[in-house]
């Protein structure tokens, strides 16, 4: 580079350069080829003579542009890491939205199967424990293995029926009283329901029915209050009767694949001098049910 004023060169370019390059550098220009943005006149000169103080103020001339585009990069990248930050706690928030999505469709799905898993009671169980009702003494016969009970055993005791708890007391207690043994033992049922929809333990689930004539090992003999041969038996205890046998699934005390069977007693039969259709308008009911195998007599 030629001073056009003084004849000198400066910079890098080439004097034998065909054609040369003339560059015009007006006296008030700075450029950051000039040492310290000197001035091309003047500022210059003084720094022409002395090497070491031409390349400090060259190297402070670059070492400014570098700072000043480092801060540029800097700040232009501030933007764009914002931005990342940004679409990762989206994606984030996105993520976390499935999961639980996911999770609660899957307990949604768990709680459905549970629920078709569980027997469907659609009326509680009013049950009245045996030492609350009666002081009989139950059996002195071994307690069941219950996965062997695999019958359900309906049929009415006959006389009166019931339709509140105190009339069916009134009625349990005179069915002790008539019920002759000389070992002074409890009624001959695991349970007796009556019209009022409560369930009496009698003999329960631990022990034989201790009925003449029905298998002790592998039945649940279930009494209901009352004569249905012409009497329709009431919803309530229609209903308790399911009830009672889903607690007994529940609680494990029978076979999961039980049967229900119908038991006529042919001697309350002869004695009454009557047909052989004892509690017909009960077994109408019962036959109706899934599980319903047959009816028998004793």
């Amino acid at each position: 580079m030629k001073d056009m004023q003084h004849g000198r060169s400066y910079g890098s370019l080439d004097d034998n350069l065909i054609p040369p390059v003339n560059i015009r550098i007006e006296n008030d220009e700075r450029t950051p080829l000039l040492m310290n943005h000197c001035h091309s006149v003047g500022a210059f000169d003084e720094c022409e003579y002395d090497d070491e103080l031409c390349n400090d103020r060259l190297l402070t001339s670059f070492n400014s542009l570098d700072d000043n585009v480092t801060t540029a990069t800097l700040i232009s990248t501030v933007p764009d890491a914002r931005n990342n930050v940004e679409a990762f706690h989206w994606e984030l928030r996105l993520v976390a939205f499935i999961l639980l999505l996911l999770t609660s469709v899957a307990l949604a799905i768990y709680l459905l199967i549970i629920e078709s898993r569980l027997p469907a009671v659609t009326f509680s169980l009013d049950l009245i424990s045996h030492d609350i009702w009666s002081k009989m003494q139950v059996t002195n016969e071994n307690r069941r293995n219950y996965e062997n009970i695999t019958k359900i055993i309906l049929m009415q005791t006959g006389g009166e029926n019931c339709f509140t708890p105190k009339s069916c007391l009134e009625i349990l207690r005179k069915m002790q009283l008539n019920y002759n043994n000389s070992e002074g033992l409890e009624l001959p049922y695991n349970f007796l329901i009556g019209g009022d929809g409560q369930t009496y333990e009698v003999r329960g689930w631990e022990y034989p029915n201790g009925m003449t004539g029905v298998s002790q090992k592998d039945s649940l003999l279930i009494g209901l209050i009352g004569d249905f041969t012409y009497a329709v038996p009431n919803a309530k205890l229609l209903t308790t009767i399911r009830s009672l046998i889903k607690e007994s699934l529940k609680r494990h005390k029978i076979h999961e694949k039980y049967r229900i069977y119908g038991l006529r007693n042919i001697t309350q039969l002869q004695k009454k001098q009557s047909s052989r259709h004892e509690g017909e308008k009960l077994f109408v009911e019962i036959m109706k049910w899934s599980e319903f195998e047959n009816i028998f007599f004793i």
